[in-house]
């Protein structure tokens, strides 16, 4: 059969309005998406080196993380302390990049390597316990009990940090 200049026209709308409509069902699907979260909901590794230049973090493991994923990169410790037996025991005489930390996004993983879409913005020192804090991302969430991060292990530096993402709505009910 010989297709006419408007029937064309019609399939082209009905194609349009499929899709939309389709992309508009899958879209309001997502977004009434509710997760139930508790406990620990973060991963963590241990860095063992840091390449800034290259936007680079080396792993103990890269298990678990791949492109998109949203991830804390910080430092846990190392600040000197006065400990001497005088009035300013106790002051920071340096923060020696303690405390530093920053959001990032992983453009991938290769190896034990993890690559961050953006260069990193603060400087880190290995050795002052760095790690990445796997963060989970969610459109809405409850929280059904309560949430708390893995405990605090001196040895490899890791754990001890909460940390989600919710794009809309956090219910908290514990």
């Amino acid at each position: 059969s010989v297709l006419t200049y408007p029937s064309v026209i019609n399939r082209k709308l009905f194609r349009l309005l499929f899709l939309f409509f389709a992309l508009f069902s899958s879209c309001t699907w997502c977004m009434a998406q509710v997760t139930p979260i508790s406990g620990v909901v973060n991963s963590y590794y241990q860095v063992v080196e840091v390449l800034p230049v290259k936007s680079c973090v080396r792993l103990n493991t890269t298990a678990g993380l791949n492109y998109n994923d949203k991830v804390m990169i910080v430092q846990m410790k190392g600040a000197g302390i006065n400990t001497s037996n005088s009035s300013s025991s106790g002051d920071t005489t340096s923060l020696d990049n303690a405390g530093n930390y920053e959001i990032g996004t992983v453009s991938h993983v290769e190896g034990d390597s993890l690559f961050l879409v953006y260069m990193l913005m603060n400087q880190y020192t290995v050795s002052g316990k760095v790690q990445v804090v796997k963060i989970p991302q969610y459109v809405s969430a409850t929280v059904t009990d309560t949430l708390k991060p893995a405990p605090w292990n001196n040895i490899t530096g890791t754990g001890g940090v909460l940390a989600i993402s919710v794009e809309q709505d956090l219910t908290l009910n514990a």
